[in-house]
């Protein structure tokens, strides 16, 4: 299975599957993934082990709950949503996890840059609706031994650049991408064929070099 294949599966996918996230501790809540990914992005995130977790784009809160659901009870936890995005149900979560409503795009928002610094261990993950910025934007800030994550890969961020760009209307320039890609040069694939095999469109990356 190639990339355009998985494009195309979580197109069809999407219109069918749950959209749920049968938390650990009974709750159900919406989460606009792939039916059986969430075990498998968890698994990752567990193995990682980071002490902290930087999320750009909650929605509902599904995501959240899997990595609070995956990370040892130390673990903060910060969400973030754009200023007129929906608002989740606090009541199911723990104290270690803060939501927060701003913009991450028009410019760099410097309580997330600063958190991007600290030198916890951490996973950033990007769906708050441009991954390809906020991977550039957030992502040169990781340190060594950091880990980023993109959901909706095939969707948004694997393209044939020079083919597409000028005949479609893209939110992103050939220069956005070229910005994101001097950002992952420092960086590997985690298990990327395993998610390309199940057809789930999130990509993992772990920082290996300045």
């Amino acid at each position: 299975m190639d990339e355009n294949t998985v494009k195309y599966l979580h197109t069809q996918n999407m219109k069918n599957h749950r959209k749920i996230y049968d938390s650990k501790d009974g709750h159900q809540i919406k989460c606009v993934h792939e039916d059986g990914c969430y075990s498998y992005i968890g698994k990752i995130v567990q193995d990682f082990d980071p002490n902290l977790i930087l999320e750009l784009g909650f929605s509902w809160g599904g995501m959240t709950k899997v990595f609070e659901d995956y990370t040892k009870k130390g673990v903060s936890i910060h969400a973030y949503n754009k200023k007129c995005g929906r608002s989740p149900d606090k009541s199911l979560f723990g104290k270690r996890v803060e939501f927060h409503w701003c913009d991450l795009l028009t410019k760099p928002y410097e309580p997330l840059v600063e958190l991007c610094k600290d030198k916890r261990k951490k996973l950033l993950y990007c769906d708050n609706g441009n991954k390809i910025k906020e991977v550039f934007i957030y992502g040169q800030h990781l340190n060594v031994g950091d880990m980023i994550a993109a959901h909706d890969y095939p969707k948004e961020i694997y393209h044939d650049w020079d083919l597409l760009i000028g005949k479609t209307k893209l939110r992103d320039t050939r220069q956005d991408v070229a910005n994101m890609n001097s950002v992952l040069k420092n960086f590997e694939p985690v298990e990327h064929d395993l998610f390309l095999e199940k057809g789930f469109s999130d990509r993992f990356w772990i920082k290996v070099r300045s």
